[in-house]
């Protein structure tokens, strides 16, 4: 029987391949693999007071697009873990090519059990990467430990609503394998019990929702292009997926919003 860890890792491998890599370059706007424009995160960094003498933690750091932006507008340290031994490569290779390499350190392993070094962060940030964390809780606990007093939390992502279904939820867990996901307050509730202090939330649904129609649409256009390269199984699923998440965004089964919450 797989570990919580090691099924997280062959789902997410199996979901984030060379194949969703090029579909997520099409269909993402900006750099960070998500429907978040780049001066949104930006906005948000600089909200927590994000600067070039700071050390930050990306958790779940994919592809590694969120710490890459962050070097390059604030010159900051960053630190990202994955459990995804290609996404890893890819934002070896891609931090290396933009000449990062200095300020930006990537490893392999669970972002909820590493053994971070204590108080040595500024902040965490997350960019539609947390929802693949089994329990925000733990996560928020180790993040605590690894904070420096004061150390903020940046998050923008991806949440349940209090309309959302049963039926969705468990479709949100088997299409984008999002075992977290919570309602804002629920979140919110999660960091208040694990010792932080929330001091910014904002829904931002439509304006993700906006994002996703779009990606959708220029994923359409590099149909034929993208067939040719990987097939049409890949397109159609990742095509119908984000039809059924732009679905439950305008029915609010599914929102996003932004959270900025400060160890006390």
């Amino acid at each position: 029987m797989l570990s919580e860890t090691e099924e997280r890792r062959t789902r997410l491998t199996l979901i984030y391949g060379p194949a969703f890599r090029r579909a997520f370059e099409i269909f993402a706007l900006g750099t960070t693999d998500s429907p978040v424009r780049d001066d949104e995160v930006i906005e948000l960094a600089r909200s927590a007071g994000i600067s070039k003498e700071q050390r930050i933690l990306e958790p779940c750091s994919g592809s590694g697009g969120v710490s890459r932006l962050l070097t390059r507008e604030f010159r900051c340290e960053v630190l990202g873990i994955d459990v995804v031994p290609y996404q890893l490569d890819v934002a070896k290779s891609k931090a290396a090519h933009e000449g990062f390499q200095s300020l930006i350190a990537y490893i392999e392993g669970d972002a909820v059990t590493y053994a971070y070094p204590r108080e040595a962060f500024d902040a965490a940030i997350d960019v539609f990467a947390w929802v693949h964390v089994a329990d925000w809780p733990d996560l928020f606990r180790t993040i605590h430990e690894a904070l420096k007093p004061g150390g903020k939390i940046v998050m923008y992502d991806a949440f349940l609503t209090p309309k959302t279904t049963k039926q969705t939820e468990e479709a949100v867990k088997d299409k984008w394998f999002d075992p977290g996901i919570r309602t804002v307050d629920d979140c919110c509730l999660a960091f208040d019990r694990t010792g932080f202090r929330v001091i910014h939330k904002e829904d931002r649904r439509q304006r993700v929702l906006e994002s996703w129609r779009a990606g959708l649409a220029r994923l359409k256009e590099a149909a034929d292009e993208f067939i040719g390269e990987f097939g049409e199984e890949p397109y159609e699923l990742f095509s119908e997926t984000i039809s059924w998440t732009i679905r439950a965004h305008e029915e609010e089964e599914l929102t996003a919003a932004q959270i900025l919450a400060e160890k006390v």
